[in-house]
């Protein structure tokens, strides 16, 4: 519990975006959710020079998992005293995203009288469920596995399986990627892709239903 709170303070404690050393404060605008995956959203981040004298250096921005840049990830500033600049990237959420929320960094390296100073900070955007639904990552040409009795069948093939689930008797059914294992954050669906001994190794999908805002089921 400590420690999800501190994860929680430390996501949201970014917000908003902004962060100052001396003279120097660098901010990333709002991008609001993401409705839609593998289309580019610009990214503005601002610096602004409070001091007498201009600011020059380099700005990157970083992204994790499944995003890119689109162009360079790191570009140039010089800010007169006084004055602001506006840099703009382009991000894209790549197919393979979850349903969650996702950091974008900022940072600014400058050489001052003092010496290097690195200035940081973090926007926290949210991927929405409509836009991994609306994506293709995962659309793939199911078969089915059939056991001729008597005899035996492989689950070799579970690897490939996709696991879907829902809330209640008619929620929406939530498809997630091949071979996706761990928890969803919503519904506390928890799948482990595992093996067990049965004599020998046999592979296995350890599967538990939605709880967290209700019953469910899943497949």
């Amino acid at each position: 519990m400590i420690l999800s709170l501190f994860l929680l303070m430390s996501i949201y404690g970014f917000n908003p975006a902004q962060a100052t050393n001396g003279n120097l404060t660098i901010s990333i605008a709002e991008i609001g959710q993401l409705t839609e995956l593998e289309k580019e959203i610009p990214v503005i981040v601002t610096l602004s020079n409070k001091g007498s004298e201009a600011i020059s250096g380099e700005l990157s921005l970083d992204v994790i998992d499944q995003w890119r840049i689109v162009g360079e990830p790191v570009q140039e500033f010089n800010v007169s005293p006084n004055e602001q600049q506006e840099i703009k990237f382009i991000c894209i959420a790549g197919n393979g995203t979850y349903a969650a929320h996702y950091p974008i960094h900022a940072t600014a390296i400058c050489e001052t009288e003092s010496g290097t100073q690195s200035l940081h900070t973090v926007l926290v955007t949210e991927v929405t469920r409509e836009a991994v639904l609306k994506s293709k990552a995962f659309e793939t040409q199911q078969s089915t596995l059939k056991l001729d009795a008597p005899g035996r069948l492989s689950l070799l093939s579970l690897n490939d399986a996709l696991i879907s689930f829902r809330l209640g008797e008619n929620g929406e059914v939530i498809t997630m990627q091949p071979e996706w294992s761990g928890s969803d954050p919503t519904t506390g669906t928890n799948v482990d892709r595992t093996y067990i001994d049965r004599g020998d190794q046999r592979v296995v999908i350890s599967v538990h239903p939605p709880w967290r805002e209700g019953s469910g089921a899943d497949r």
